[in-house]
């Protein structure tokens, strides 16, 4: 009714406002109440649970290329890319989350590409307060990981990544690597990817992700939305000739190695066998002060 008298707009105009604003359809509750009846209209409520697709969400619009934009009209919640995989992907997180359907559209290319944009909008102020409760800024240069990801559980965490590395994100000749600018920011995703297993490392703005293991599992449990990127990490991971393995690990195979040396298998027999370099058994045949 305070619309109504405000800006005179009628029942259509009401409720597309409404919805603008956060709230489900009340198309019919609004003609009841302009024509002087006043039915019981629930309050509308956002479920605050972590979800895994809020956890891909807040990953995209904070660390990735997800948006939000608050006005004196309204809020929304959006994505452009050229990858149709990923937008849509985006969008059903989001509505699974809120219950809102999103505008999807595809646009011209702009810019240098030639590929059309995929845009998803989400018009809801309520979503975007929901996403501000987690306390972190959603801006290029100084994003942060909520409190709540980085204490959630490995699944939750999981989804997280991977709307930053499905943002930012590609797959090299031997590694997965993401880019930004906000080099604190990619501190925190670094810390991440060790509390779930993965080897790490970060140079500059560019945070890294190698190693056969850690590959292979970045493609088994989180993998990317993108189906380029992640058919281009199955071709890495199956071109590669052998595990890279860590000292510890190196550590506990010395049993198996000393086993087939003192069988009289060479040091690039062993290694084959045990699938590791020879130079780890080099290594390895130094610290305990042998020859062989």
């Amino acid at each position: 009714m305070d619309i109504r008298k405000k800006d005179g707009f009628g029942r259509r105009r009401i409720a597309k406002k409404l919805k603008e604003m956060g709230y489900p359809q009340y198309s019919g509750s609004i003609q009841d109440w302009l024509n002087g009846r006043k039915p019981t209209i629930k309050e509308f409520r956002i479920n605050d649970k972590l979800t895994e697709e809020k956890a891909f969400v807040l990953g995209v619009i904070g660390p990735g290329d997800g948006y939000v934009r608050e006005r004196k009209c309204g809020a929304e919640i959006g994505l452009a890319v050229t990858d149709k995989d990923f937008a849509i992907e985006f969008k059903d997180s989001l509505e699974k989350i809120y219950g809102f359907e999103c505008k999807f559209k595809k646009e011209k290319p702009s810019g240098l590409g030639k590929k059309p944009r995929y845009r998803v909008l989400l018009y809801s102020v309520n979503a975007v307060k929901n996403l501000k409760k987690y306390g972190v800024n959603f801006k290029e240069f100084n994003w942060s990981v909520p409190v709540e990801i980085k204490k959630a559980p490995k699944r939750i965490i999981s989804r997280y990544v991977s709307g930053f590395f499905d943002s930012q994100g590609c797959v090299s000749t031997r590694r997965i690597e993401a880019f930004s600018k906000n080099n604190k920011g990619l501190g925190e995703i670094e810390l991440l990817l060790k509390q779930i297993g993965l080897r790490c490392k970060i140079n500059g703005n560019k945070i890294t992700i190698y190693s056969r293991n850690s590959l292979e599992e970045y493609y088994r449990v989180i993998g990317f939305c993108i189906k380029r990127k992640q058919d281009k990490l199955y071709n890495l991971i199956k071109n590669y000739k052998r595990y890279y393995t860590t000292s510890d690990e190196a550590d506990n195979l010395i049993p198996e190695i000393n086993k087939y040396l003192n069988m009289g298998y060479s040091r690039r027999k062993t290694a084959e066998i045990l699938n590791i370099s020879p130079t780890i058994i080099k290594n390895r045949i130094k610290l305990l002060g042998g020859t062989t």
